[in-house]
Parts: structure tokens; C-alpha cells; sequence
């Protein structure tokens, strides 16, 4: 945790900072050297390289302070759009003073226990009703099976408990693509791509880098924070779930402890299902658990592509800018 909370910063005291800093001087002063030595030289193109860098050094110490503000704007906006109640166990959310990935990640790891939740609900009662779907009584000519018809429903439940676990999945692949972003974006995808853009022949792909980092650093959890905040749509359903799938184990999950070899026991669970309406109360949770499979396939499946793809778009735009020449016709006339 100390981990990410650290590679999230991108305040003027941070490593991160300090090494774009100093690439940016080291520009600075490359490129002094190429305007000082052209005008000794008299070397036309030497003073247009020596230009170029200069252009270029000014554009990343733009950048570079660009990304300062928009840093503080974003932690300012989550600031505005999360309740850090909502999320009061979340290290990232506490460490990283409220940034986009902050709030990403802990609106996934929040997700990830409800789904934990519900999945043990719902593979505790396929256990439970498969348990008494299973249940054959033999007489001396007769055979029965009282509860043959809950095999549907444990179907059914067991199912559920396979969708949640691809929820699980889709939520932990998002979760450790932000790790990645978070380590990796600015310690050294940016500096690399300030580097890259000091140099012609590496303008285009420094300029790519660029892109990339300030996109899924910054653009990327914004998105996804704006699409998952207040977390209404998927705390009802879970809530009401729960509830349901709580109700229906007390119903049923005395099923499998129970000692068929004993007669007594047997007509203990005729006697306590008696009555109690058990198809009703199978099919209560479908409604709310259903529901909440809904919501979750959104947050873990549809809002991650949304935001990707128009983080790529914010990506392709931002690295052609970014990788393209900046020529000042006033300073090569000098």
C-alpha cells in the first residue's frame, strides 16, 4: 500500500517530479550550448537544432506544470465527487489526498468484497439445495423424491456464482492494470517520454509515451470515477441480496449437516420445511440478485471499455501533439 501511495504523487517534492525537472533543464542547457556554439560556427543548422531543443524544453516545462495543476484539479473534483466515509478502510483513498486512481481503486476493491459476498451467498445455497433436491425416500414399493424440482434452482444459483466469479475476474485485471499505471506512469513512462522528445529522431515515440502516461494516469480512473461515483446503483442491490440470500440460508442451510441415515432427522426436515412456502422463499433472492449482477457486469465489464476507449482516443490526439515539430521562424531569423 505505502508502495502505491507513493507512486501516485506527482507534488513538486516528489521523485517523479524532480527527475522531469531535471530532464528539463538538461534540455535547457543543451540546447544554450547548441545557440552559443552556432553563432561561433556560424552552423545555420546547428542554431535551428538549438532552437528546436529550446522549443521543445519550454513545451515540457509546460507540460510538466500542466500535469501539477491538473493533478490538483482532479483531487480537487474527487474531492467534490467522494465521500471518503464511503471508503474509510481504503489505504489508497486515505494516502494518495483523494487523486482519480485513488478513488478507482478503492471503488474496485469496495465491489470486489460485495461480489466476495454475494458469490459465498449464492454457492452456499446451490450446496444447500442440492443437498435437498437429492433427497430419495425408498418405501417398501415406493420411491420419492420430495424436493427433485429445487435441482433447477440450484442450477440456477450455481450459475450466478460462475457470472460473480467473471465479475471478480474482470474487476481484478482493472485493478491490476491501475497498480501498474500507478507504479509505472509517472516514475518512468514519463521522464522516459520527456527524454525521447529531446531528440528528433525519438520526438514521435517520447511524445507517444507522454501521451500514454498522462492518459491512463490521469484521463483514464477520471472517467471511470466519474462513471462509479456515489456507488447508489450497486449498493441497493447489494444490500438487498445479502438480506435475501440470508433469509433463504436460514431457511435451508441446516440441509447439509443433517444425517440421512436417521430416520428422526428426516422427519425433522419434513417438519420444519412444512409450511414455510420453500419455493417462495428459493425464488426470492432472483429478483435482487439478478439485479446486482446487472450493476456489477456494468461497473466491472461496460464502464472499463468506455473509458479505455475514450482514453485511447484522448491518447491518440495528445500523442500526435505531443510528437509533433514546433519551428519558431522568429528565432531562426535571429
Amino acid at each position: 500500500m505505502e508502495a502505491i501511495a507513493s507512486a501516485i504523487d506527482f507534488s513538486p517534492s516528489s521523485p517523479a517530479y524532480l527527475m522531469a525537472l531535471n530532464l528539463i533543464v538538461i534540455g535547457l542547457v543543451l540546447s544554450a550550448f547548441a545557440l552559443g556554439i552556432s553563432r561561433v560556427l556560424g552552423s545555420r543548422k546547428l542554431w535551428s537544432w538549438g532552437v528546436e531543443e529550446l522549443a521543445q524544453s519550454l513545451i515540457n516545462a509546460a507540460l510538466v506544470g500542466a500535469i501539477v495543476g491538473f493533478g490538483t484539479l482532479a483531487a480537487t473534483t474527487m474531492g467534490s465527487l467522494a465521500d471518503s466515509s464511503d471508503f474509510s478502510n481504503c489505504a489508497h483513498f486515505e494516502k494518495a489526498q483523494n487523486s482519480p486512481i485513488a478513488y478507482s481503486l478503492c471503488s474496485i476493491e469496495d465491489l470486489q468484497q460485495k461480489s466476495w459476498d454475494i458469490l459465498d451467498g449464492a454457492n452456499e445455497q446451490a450446496f444447500s439445495l442440492g443437498v435437498l433436491s437429492s433427497i430419495e425416500l425408498s418405501f417398501s414399493v415406493v420411491r420419492a423424491s420430495p424436493f427433485s424440482s429445487l435441482s433447477n434452482s440450484a442450477q440456477n444459483y450455481s450459475q450466478w456464482a460462475q457470472n460473480i466469479s467473471f465479475i471478480l475476474s474482470a474487476l481484478e485485471i482493472n485493478r491490476q492494470f491501475l497498480f501498474f499505471i500507478a507504479q509505472s506512469a509517472f516514475s518512468l513512462f514519463l521522464p522516459i517520454g520527456l527524454l525521447l522528445r529531446m531528440f528528433f529522431a525519438t520526438r514521435k515515440l517520447g511524445g507517444a509515451l507522454m501521451a500514454g502516461a498522462i492518459g491512463f494516469f490521469m484521463v483514464y480512473p477520471l472517467l471511470y470515477s466519474a462513471f462509479v461515483s456515489g456507488n447508489s446503483s450497486i449498493s441497493e442491490p447489494y444490500k438487498q441480496a445479502f438480506s435475501d440470500l440470508d433469509l433463504l440460508s436460514q431457511t435451508v442451510s441446516f440441509a447439509p449437516a443433517i444425517d440421512w441415515g436417521k430416520e428422526p432427522n428426516m422427519s425433522l426436515v419434513f417438519s420444519s420445511l412444512q409450511g414455510k412456502q420453500l419455493m417462495e422463499k428459493v425464488s426470492i433472492p432472483y429478483k435482487s440478485v439478478s439485479e446486482f449482477i446487472g450493476a456489477a457486469s456494468a461497473y466491472a465489464i461496460l464502464y472499463t471499455i468506455i473509458c479505455f476507449l475514450l482514453t485511447l482516443v484522448c491518447v491518440k490526439e495528445l500523442s500526435s501533439l505531443l510528437g509533433s515539430e514546433f519551428r519558431l521562424d522568429l528565432f531562426e531569423k535571429v
